[in-house]
């Protein structure tokens, strides 16, 4: 079965809704939803238009990134040279596989 979308919501605006609703479902104030993702996700927090600036810092400032390397990606590299990335490059854990993904 194929469903179509038509609206999609932010990434920032998901984060911040499951984050508040774990908060309250478990009366802990201090939980903090991630963004799991692949390191081609990551990167493409640098194509122009694709990512607001101010979501990009809300989603590594306030909530953090578990990435999955990829084969043909280098997040390393890329959190360097990423302004925002490198800021909040202590949000930012990289899982380093024993087999590609």
């Amino acid at each position: 079965m194929v469903t179509e979308f038509n609206t999609w919501t932010p990434t920032r605006q998901t984060l911040e809704a499951l984050q508040e609703q774990a908060r309250a479902e478990y009366n802990e104030p201090n939980i903090v939803a991630k963004l799991v993702c692949g390191a081609d996700l990551l990167e493409s927090f640098n194509v122009p238009g694709l990512w607001k600036w101010e979501d990009i810092d809300k989603i590594l400032g306030n909530h953090g990134v578990l990435v999955c390397r990829r084969q043909g990606s280098n997040p390393d590299q890329f959190i360097f040279k990423h302004d925002l990335c490198y800021k909040h490059r202590n949000n930012i854990r990289i899982v380093y596989e024993p087999v590609n993904n």
